[in-house]
């Protein structure tokens, strides 16, 4: 693993942003074997899908034909946008099967056999690509949930309601009012892509099923005269709840791939791998621990900038919030402010670490939440091996006051000026940012950035072609407008599928989703197999007792997903990657 060849410098990415590189140093870039891996990667899985698009052209126009449609209508196209107009749009559901085929070299994913049940909605929420957002509803929640909402008793089908369920503090949230006015009506009338704010109340049961129970999906509190708005449940009609869960999963995946994933893993770790670079020697230890674990993050991260964030670029196109509705929904995200007089609870460091995030969430007892379960275990082990190391390299808090390196590190990722990473330290250690004398905090940190940038960011990121291959179960837009359901329209205008992208949009969707899916060993080592560059002996045993440690977390997960209804893969050591490189 090369070192830089030069030091980067502090580059701001906007207000309320975090901070980052200027460039990518030499040494940092991709190997070629994992630029050739991407590319025949994204060309073989397009190919396919452009295969099933053309014969799909084909049948469609015989059909056209047989119904005797195939009638050139205008002049200026030959006809062929009149016969072909509606090409790129859905039937049915079965069609997605067209997109796993043999010639398509893409696997029909589980979730296609299940995406309409409910429990398998709720399921996802605590094991599929974005894990990190359901929390215990407090009865504050359940409050704001029903405040301007219809004026109705919401019930269970045994005759529960939701307040019975809130004491018995057995009643979660998944909360979306992030996305609330993030994009104008005008905007999105232009765009042809709709945004929602939704709130989602699930209920676990016996059996340990997380079941959704009610969605809101706008919380317009219009004030006097205003309609109250509508609240879905599973015993209203069943093409009004199916398409309630669809704007859900659609918000989910949009906050997952900008904010749980690009933010939370991705744009989080680059100001720790400039200032470890710009302060920390390749001799000092806490460089050598850090090191691995910020393999082709500064690389990755300018990629997903030129790619994904701007107009024309992958979010513009595909997300329903687009280019400037994704860098609010980031500000928003990370500072807690943003336009419209919204306000919310800024991202904190301290508080991403994983024990205090599922204490803060109240979700320490929630069943068959394996997420939860299996990241603790590399959090543990985690947190033991980096302070076994740390503690060889700094037995006193003398040893850590008098390292100039290392509160230089320190002092720079607190700087607004410069790393600007809030809440590096609980309040009540920031004196510990002036001059860092307890070892306690340096390990608080650290672990919290090796754990973000491996077990973390691979629970994130893995499930991609698991969960938004299949089109309907996730997407990153909606394309007809919900004024239909939201205002109880007698006569509904559009069905689920028709709020669906077109096939055209599905196959973007579908080859990132497979491109960002591919782990070890072709995008980085994984833990099991990266390389240690630790020197001194003492730090070196340390690493063997967490690469040991290791192994035996492979087998309890293993062994784990022999009675899990489904196996959860994604945190098994050897397919989690050493660093954020994908």
């Amino acid at each position: 693993m090369m070192e830089p060849s030069s030091t980067p410098n502090w580059r701001k990415f906007g207000s309320n942003l975090p901070a980052g590189s200027d460039f990518v140093p030499p040494g940092e870039g991709f190997p070629v074997a994992k630029i050739l891996a991407l590319n025949l990667g994204k060309w073989k899985d397009t190919a396919g899908l452009q295969i099933a698009q053309a014969l799909h052209l084909f049948a469609y126009g015989y059909k056209r034909y047989r119904e005797g449609k195939f009638i050139i209508k205008a002049t200026s196209d030959l006809g062929l946008g009149a016969i072909f107009e509606s090409v790129d749009d859905w039937e049915t559901f079965d069609q997605f099967d067209e997109f796993f085929k043999p010639w398509t070299f893409m696997r029909r994913p589980l979730v296609a056999a299940r995406w309409m049940e409910d429990a398998e909605f709720g399921r996802q929420r605590l094991v599929g690509i974005n894990p990190t957002h359901i929390r215990r509803a407090t009865p504050r929640d359940l409050c704001e949930f029903l405040s301007g909402a219809e004026p109705q008793p919401i019930t269970l089908a045994d005759g529960r309601t939701l307040e019975m369920l809130c004491e018995s503090g057995k009643l979660y949230s998944i909360d979306y009012r992030i996305f609330k006015g993030i994009v104008d009506t005008d905007v999105q009338q232009e765009l042809g892509k709709y945004p929602l704010a939704p709130t989602c109340m699930l209920h676990q049961n016996a059996a340990g099923e997380l079941l959704p129970v009610a969605i809101r999906l706008a919380h317009s509190h219009g004030g006097d005269g205003a309609p109250p708005d509508k609240i879905f449940t599973p015993l209203g009609p069943a093409d009004d709840w199916l398409t309630a869960k669809i704007a859900v999963a659609s918000t989910d995946a949009i906050y997952q791939g900008e904010v749980t994933h690009l933010l939370f893993s991705h744009l989080i770790m680059e100001p720790f791998a400039v200032s470890t670079y710009r302060n920390l020697p390749a001799t000092h230890p806490l460089h050598q621990l850090l090191r691995p674990h910020f393999f082709n993050t500064l690389a990755i991260n300018e990629l997903a900038r030129r790619r994904f964030l701007g107009r024309g670029r992958f979010f513009g196109v595909t997300s329903a919030v687009a280019s400037e509705g994704s860098f609010e929904l980031l500000r928003r995200a990370y500072a807690g402010s943003g336009i419209g007089g919204y306000r919310g609870k800024p991202w904190r460091f301290f508080e991403s670490a994983l024990p205090y995030d599922v204490s803060a969430r109240d979700v320490g007892d929630l069943k068959n939440y394996h997420y939860r379960d299996d990241a603790l275990l590399h959090w543990t082990a985690i947190q033991e091996y980096v302070e076994q190391v740390l503690k060889v390299a700094f037995p006193t808090p003398r040893c850590l006051a008098s390292d100039a390196s290392l509160q230089r590190w320190v002092q720079e990722l607190a700087s607004p000026d410069l790393g600007d990473v809030n809440g590096l330290l609980p309040p009540e250690s920031s004196d510990q940012l002036k001059t860092l004398t307890n070892l306690d905090d340096l390990v608080a940190i650290v672990t919290n950035i090796i754990f973000t940038a491996t077990a973390y960011h691979a629970a994130v990121n893995f499930g991609q072609a698991d969960y938004y291959t299949w089109i309907p179960n996730a997407q990153f837009s909606t394309y007809r407008p919900y004024s239909d359901i939201l205002n109880g329209d007698d006569k509904r205008q559009f069905k689920p599928l028709e709020r669906l992208p077109g096939r055209t949009q599905s196959i973007r969707q579908m080859v990132l989703s497979r491109s960002l899916s591919i782990g070890p060993p072709l995008t980085s080592a994984s833990l099991t197999t990266m390389k240690c560059m630790l020197q001194d002996p003492a730090a070196k045993q340390a690493f063997a007792r967490y690469r040991e440690r290791l192994v035996h977390i492979e087998r309890e997960i293993t062994e784990r997903n022999r009675t899990r209804e489904q196996p959860y893969m994604y945190l098994l050591p050897s397919m989690v990657p050493q660093s954020v490189a994908i």
